[in-house]
């Protein structure tokens, strides 16, 4: 790594080891949000027939009748502007960052030596983990405030994907944008000294991993799913489409401790008896689910109802034991808003 290192600066920045740091970290984060964007973007226009039998829901813009689709895409339309402003914004804050952690020093052999002293893998290896434990517990419990009362005003609008896409990590309010990426996603760096090129992998797993979360697709070779009580696509994609549960993002662990993910385990066992049946060739009636194209999911249902504004996604799930939760999934002794809207979720082959 420390060749690749030398070699980078040496020949893109004639030996400016402080501007080689910057720029490395800002080629690494905007090809790793730009390069998913476009391998998605092209899965969604070509829809080809082996990758389709993996999505966890129905494309909006494949429904030309439902009242959200225009909708829909002008939302897309204002996630892809806002994710050439947010990576303008966000260059602008790595500048600063690595600016204020190399302010120790304006010795330029100082900060050649320290960015030419990389890391062996293991060290790496491990400050990565724990820096992603950090961002993990830190963006579970920002989070669960963003789905409170309080909170909700700042997340609504990223709850517009109520079926996600790849460029739906990009779509928020600047509050919320802030208080689940650059902050807890930043801090562990600078609290445990990650080295620039374990940042880079650092940067790209994050990036990429929120892009498959929310991506619509939930592939069996997907590598995330070797991590134990590793988070998947299903299961975030029931987050945005019930607007509850599953609050962590690469780990299930918070949310099993803290019980925020019941109903996402009775949806779970639910969809299996249902599939079971169909398997048997036995009818399988169920008003939350649809058969279409061999792929079963969720019903969509609430259509006329405001996504752009957030309008139907107003259930506040800030409980973290669901104690006082009926077998329908309502809050017992506390007046019920409108249902949240089933409008996609898992999937499986029949």
């Amino acid at each position: 790594m420390r060749g690749i290192v030398e070699w980078f600066t040496t020949t893109y920045f004639d030996g400016d080891y402080r501007s080689a740091v910057i720029w490395s970290i800002l080629i690494v984060i905007n090809i790793s949000w730009f390069l998913p964007t476009i391998c998605f973007g092209f899965l969604y226009w070509a829809q080809i027939p082996y990758i389709e039998q993996f999505r966890c829901q129905d494309w909006v813009w494949n429904q030309p009748t439902s009242k959200r689709r225009t909708q829909y895409i002008e939302v897309v339309k204002s996630t892809v502007v806002g994710l050439f402003v947010n990576q303008f914004l966000l260059t602008l804050f790595i500048k600063f960052f690595c600016t204020v952690v190399m302010s120790h020093t304006d010795d330029p052999n100082h900060i050649r030596e320290w960015f030419l002293n990389t890391p062996n893998a293991f060290e790496a290896f491990v400050k990565m983990m724990l820096g992603l434990l950090m961002f993990e517990t830190a963006f579970y419990w920002t989070h669960i405030w963003l789905h409170s009362p309080s909170g909700y005003r700042f997340h609504k609008d990223h709850h517009a994907y109520y079926t996600p896409m790849s460029l739906a990590g990009q779509w928020g309010s600047t509050i919320d944008g802030l208080v689940t990426l650059p902050l807890p996603a930043f801090a562990p760096v600078f609290l445990l000294q990650i080295h620039p090129t374990t940042l880079w992998f650092y940067a790209m797993i994050h990036i990429f991993h929120s892009c498959y979360d929310h991506c619509g697709y939930d592939f069996p070779f997907n590598p995330f799913q070797l991590i134990p009580f590793g988070s998947h696509a299903q299961a975030h994609n029931f987050h945005h489409s019930h607007n509850i549960d599953n609050f962590g993002l690469y780990w299930r662990f918070w949310d099993i401790m803290m019980g925020t993910n019941k109903h996402w385990e009775r949806y779970c066992a639910k969809r299996d008896k249902l599939i079971e049946k169909l398997e048997r060739g036995e009818e399988a009636v169920d008003d939350d689910y649809i058969i279409k194209d061999g792929i079963m999911l969720l019903r969509a249902v609430g259509e006329e109802t405001d996504i752009k504004n957030g309008e139907d996604n107003l259930e506040f799930t800030f409980q973290f034991t669901y104690k006082n939760v009926d077998e329908h999934g309502n809050l017992i002794g506390k007046p019920q808003k409108s249902e949240p809207t089933l409008v996609d979720g898992d999937k499986k082959k029949i």
